[in-house]
């Protein structure tokens, strides 16, 4: 019996460990496709007028991105990725919501395939001394062996930004979007 309760409590740590490895996985092998690359020619993810007429910036310039170093919840945004999960009928996605998330904390330092861009822990502002393209703000991310949630808001400004969830399959070595959701635009 001793034995048993030691495999169970064994299997329990490797299964959240599996987790956080799982989220640098999939953040690592899709940066790009989260955070897109029009950052690259103006600047800002979510460029205004102004900037898409006059500023291009320099292609070797350093692109600063704060990010929020904790994972956020918000129940509007789950409401309504589930209401979206449904109508889409992902049911598979939707039972996933009910897993527990172990993840707190976002380590920056295991976010390395980032493109041209530089990210900043957001309460860490004093070190940058260029433009600031825009913030990261991950939320709670849901991830089995197979399927992942992964739900993020990107923002330029107070006023403009956007929450998108993206679906993740496994396949074989690989996670790969199945599906892109929008879940809010200001």
């Amino acid at each position: 019996m001793k034995y048993i309760i030691i495999l169970f409590i064994l299997f329990l740590f490797g299964c959240k460990e599996k987790k956080v490895s799982g989220f640098y996985e999939i953040v690592n092998s899709n940066f790009i496709t989260i955070t897109d690359t029009v950052a690259y020619k103006y600047g800002k993810f979510i460029p205004t007028p102004n900037d898409t007429l006059f500023k291009i910036i320099n292609p070797k310039k350093k692109i600063i991105v704060l990010v929020d170093t904790n994972f956020r919840t918000s129940k509007a945004l789950s409401t309504s990725l589930l209401a979206n999960l449904n109508e889409k009928k992902l049911l598979d996605f939707t039972k996933l919501l009910n897993n527990d998330n172990s993840l707190k904390k976002i380590d920056l330092s295991k976010i390395i395939k980032t493109g041209k861009y530089t990210l900043i822990a957001s309460g860490e502002t004093e070190k940058i001394d260029t433009a600031i393209a825009g913030q990261l703000t991950f939320f709670n991310p849901y991830i089995s062996e197979d399927k992942a949630v992964i739900t993020i808001s990107i923002k330029s400004s107070q006023k403009a930004g956007k929450a998108t969830a993206y679906l993740f399959n496994r396949i074989k070595e690989n996670w790969v979007l199945k599906e892109k959701i929008e879940l809010e635009r200001w």
